[in-house]
């Protein structure tokens, strides 16, 4: 069952991944951009539009999950992909197929928060940094298949160039609904519907408690939701923040800058229009730099998924943002010295490899940890609406960078760099300052840790069972030496 939960989450997010590529490398090739007449405007709202279906999506889905489950979203999602596929695929005009990649963003987005809500529910503490930091390294996974599958096409003198991907995309989708019904819904959620025998089994099964630690720690969860109804006041929650609250929702606002304009957008949706300033031409070769780009982004995400556990989630950000800010500073000057109108091509190279060694600087953290932060940090009964908070802003400055950066990247050129590097430094002292590191504690452990103290009718209800327990065992005990004076006396 913990097989078929990695397996639903870990292939939803190659969609997302897929995506990203496919328009990075469709925008290359002249099949595509001649078609649609693409310029730097009309690029941008090609990438921008997924992040505007994003933002539409975070209206809903934390409702969403919270009212149907986390399962059910998940499902929702995938089907609402197969119809922004089919539109994408079918498009004739720019229009259409921007409408398209609204309906993917939605989609996309819907199970973008779902799905890491289940993992983070359902995953054992040790292996929750693992699972979770899978989750959205298979972003690049998707990344890799969308560069060879491009790269195939590329060749095709016609529509079919990238038609062909844009139906290839479905596959992740299907494979999510055949995965579904073998993965149990969120016992975080199943308590707060009155399902507590149901979670119990849950987290028998997929942490491999026995049935006392499992009870024990299903009755730790009611507690923590008793004090209000579950969800009912989670946005009032967030928008009138408490002290731990308060510093949640800081830490998601730095940390969704980082994600999203801290650079990745360089080396993912701008990978082409960076090699074309490096010197990098002709649609073959900036194919196959992509298809190289994405394996390696995708070994260092793995690497990173699997560190989150034993290096921590604070120490592994700040690591992963220093040689970040670092590369940005390199690849500016290099880009200034040897950039389009030079002839030496070992410098041109050199340039590429700051922008190689700057992705894996990315994904060694940020890129396994999109999915696995926000659903660690937020207490059960506002986690949707947390992870939804994350999402939203999220998808406002991925929808920023969108229009932003190709604009930027064009006017300023080699300074665009210098500056994106200048205005990381300061975050690097926000993590080390702010952040929570949660490696190794259970979701409500980390509550705890932020200052989320049950309140005292908690303690009361919690001192009552713990004396209940006392008052069993008492009279267990009792009840033991007396039978043991009957059957002596019997004995006599």
């Amino acid at each position: 069952m913990l097989m078929a939960l990695i397996l639903t989450g870990v292939v939803n997010s190659t969609t997302l991944g897929y995506d990203t590529m496919m328009m990075a490398s469709l925008i290359a090739i002249d099949p595509f951009s001649g078609y649609f007449h693409l310029k730097p405007a009309t690029t941008g709202l090609l990438n921008a539009s997924n992040w505007m279906g994003g933002i539409l999506a975070c209206t809903f889905v934390a409702h969403l999950c919270d009212y149907v489950g986390r399962r059910v979203t998940i499902f929702f999602g995938c089907m609402l992909a197969f119809v922004g596929i089919i539109i994408q695929s079918a498009s004739q005009n720019i229009t259409m197929f921007c409408i398209a990649k609204i309906i993917m963003g939605i989609a996309i987005h819907m199970s973008g928060v779902a799905a890491p809500l289940l993992i983070a529910e359902l995953a054992p503490p040790n292996m929750r940094g693992i699972i979770g930091g899978l989750y959205f390294t298979m972003f690049d996974a998707g990344a890799i298949i969308a560069s060879a599958v491009s790269y195939g096409t590329g060749q095709i003198n016609s529509t079919w160039a990238w038609r062909i991907p844009s139906i290839i995309q479905a596959i992740p989708s299907a494979i999510t609904i055949a995965a579904i019904p073998f993965v149990p819904e969120s016992p975080r959620w199943m308590v707060a519907q009155g399902h507590r025998q149901y979670a119990r089994d849950a987290l028998m099964i997929c942490q491999g408690l026995d049935k006392e630690n499992a009870e024990e720690l299903v009755e730790k969860i009611h507690l923590s939701l008793k004090s209000t109804a579950p969800f009912a006041h989670q946005w009032r929650e967030l928008m009138r923040p408490s002290r731990p609250m308060l510093r949640r929702i800081l830490i998601i606002l730095s940390f969704t800058w980082i994600v999203e304009m801290g650079g990745s957008s360089i080396g993912s949706y701008y990978l082409t229009i960076l090699l074309q300033q490096a010197g990098i031409s002709g649609s073959t070769k900036l194919l196959q730099i992509n298809m190289i780009s994405s394996c390696w982004n995708f070994f260092v995400a793995v690497v990173g998924a699997f560190t989150f556990d034993r290096l921590g989630r604070k120490p592994q950000s700040i690591i992963s943002l220093t040689g970040m800010t670092a590369c940005l500073f390199c690849l500016g000057g290099f880009i200034q010295k040897w950039g389009a109108t030079s002839t030496n091509k070992s410098a041109q190279y050199a340039t590429i490899f700051w922008m190689f060694l700057f992705n894996g600087f990315y994904s060694f953290c940020y890129t396994p940890m999109q999915t696995l932060y926000p659903t660690e940090i937020f207490p059960t009964r506002v986690r949707a609406a947390g992870t939804t908070f994350f999402q939203f802003w999220n998808c406002g400055f991925g929808l920023l960078a969108s229009f932003v950066l190709p604009i930027s990247m064009d006017a300023v050129g080699w300074k665009f760099y210098m500056i994106n590097a200048s205005y990381n430094i300061p975050f690097i002292f926000i993590i080390y300052f702010l952040w929570m590191e949660t490696k190794n504690m259970t979701l409500e452990d980390v509550a705890s840790r932020f200052g989320d103290g049950m309140n005292n009718a908690e303690l009361i209800d919690s001192n009552e069972v713990q004396e209940k327990v006392s008052a069993d065992q008492k009279l267990s005990s009792k009840n033991a030496i007396l039978n043991a004076k009957v059957i002596a006396s019997a004995k006599e």
